[in-house]
């Protein structure tokens, strides 16, 4: 099927739908090169809906933001708009932005799908906690060693209401999380401590060229563009 038919299948889910029994709300597309995108539709109560008085947001962005679906690196999906919840790790995506999110539709994870999202790159990876689990990875800087990724989450807390007269209600809220890791060629996984002499130490090969390159230049690792800047570093060893 054709980039152009692929567009179609957002504008006219129930053609396809059509074509094939499948689960409600799902839309299935074939490539030429035989490799798939699945469209989930997110049915009424099936995304997280919050009262009015939730501070925060499952969303990493509340506007949906230009992308771009990749299988591996064949494009799959161009010209898209798409906002990615960050609670529950997954994208949603219309052709039209001004589209209501009643029209959207999720995208269906597929083990290393390339979400291209206002210039930022995710891509779905096994879970680095349960590799049977599939999760989207921020990628922030990618070498022949390592990568280094940016598993973005939302942390939901929920509010309550006051006990007493004396005593005020609590909203619930969203509140980011971020953690990092390095990814090597094999595709383990290692996370980032908090300790600068533990994060040399991920370094094996070369630990005391990058610690002693951290210290030259004074890169704080706390900061996501010093680290990316010492796993650049890393790779052009």
């Amino acid at each position: 099927m054709s980039k152009f038919l692929l567009l179609i299948c957002f504008v006219i889910p129930s053609i396809v739908l059509s074509q094939a029994i499948r689960p409600s709300g799902t839309m299935s597309t074939t490539l030429r090169n035989g490799a798939q995108v699945n469209m989930l539709g997110v049915a009424p109560g099936g995304r997280l809906v919050t009262d009015e008085n939730t501070k925060g947001s499952p969303f990493l962005e509340e506007d949906y933001a230009p992308g771009s679906l990749y299988l591996s690196e064949d494009l799959a999906v161009a010209k898209i708009y798409l906002k990615y919840n960050a609670h529950r790790d997954y994208f949603l995506a219309k052709i039209d932005p001004l589209h209501s999110d009643d029209q959207a539709q999720g995208v269906t994870k597929t083990l290393n799908m390339k979400v291209i999202m206002n210039n930022d790159v995710y891509v779905a990876l096994p879970n680095a906690e349960n590799r049977y689990d599939l999760q989207y990875y921020q990628v922030m800087s990618e070498g022949p060693k390592m990568s280094l990724l940016k598993k973005n989450t939302k942390l939901f807390k929920e509010g309550f209401r006051a006990s007493t007269h004396l005593t005020r209600d609590v909203p619930s809220t969203y509140s980011d999380r971020s953690v990092y890791y390095l990814r090597d060629t094999e595709g383990n996984f290692f996370e980032i401590p908090k300790s600068s002499k533990k994060t040399f130490a991920l370094f094996k090969d070369h630990s005391k060229e990058v610690a002693s390159t951290a210290k030259k230049y004074k890169l704080n690792l706390k900061n996501e563009a010093d680290l990316v800047r010492l796993v650049s570093y890393y790779n052009r060893l």
